[in-house]
């Protein structure tokens, strides 16, 4: 059987180390209504033609999307990352540690992400003891 979307039979996918493509059929029920998604990831992990390994292939998808739901999702919402226009040198990795202190700053104040965000915007002393530093 090809693999879907490639043109490719088994054993011809470009990356070594994969061992298939594992598809994944999403429904989320929302008050805008149902809708239906359909996934596909590749795996290193060899897939058993029984499907016994099926539970613990639902369990990583589940903790790749745990990760994405609650963090990245806080990065875009609160900090709007993916509108970011920073592309120059290494400037995305400086902002995206200024985004990971925020956030652990957020926890570790008990603050919502966005009161977080802006007492670190004008407390500079804050900023400072949370880098180990002093700011003046």
């Amino acid at each position: 059987m090809p693999i879907v979307g490639t043109g490719m039979g088994p054993g011809q996918l470009p990356w070594p180390r994969v061992s298939g493509v594992v598809r994944v059929k999403r429904t989320r029920e929302a008050k805008a209504g149902t809708t239906h998604e359909t996934a596909y990831y590749i795996t290193s992990r060899p897939i058993a033609g029984d499907g016994s390994d099926l539970p613990v292939l639902a369990m990583a998808s589940r903790a790749h999307w745990a990760i994405e739901n609650q963090l990245h999702w806080i990065r875009d919402a609160v900090y709007d990352e993916d509108d970011s226009h920073r592309y120059v040198a290494n400037v995305p990795v400086v902002f995206a540690v200024c985004f990971s202190i925020a956030i652990a700053a957020a926890k570790r104040l008990s603050l919502t992400h966005a009161d977080a965000r802006t007492q670190l915007r004008y407390d500079r002393k804050l900023v400072g003891a949370l880098l180990g530093v002093r700011l003046v």
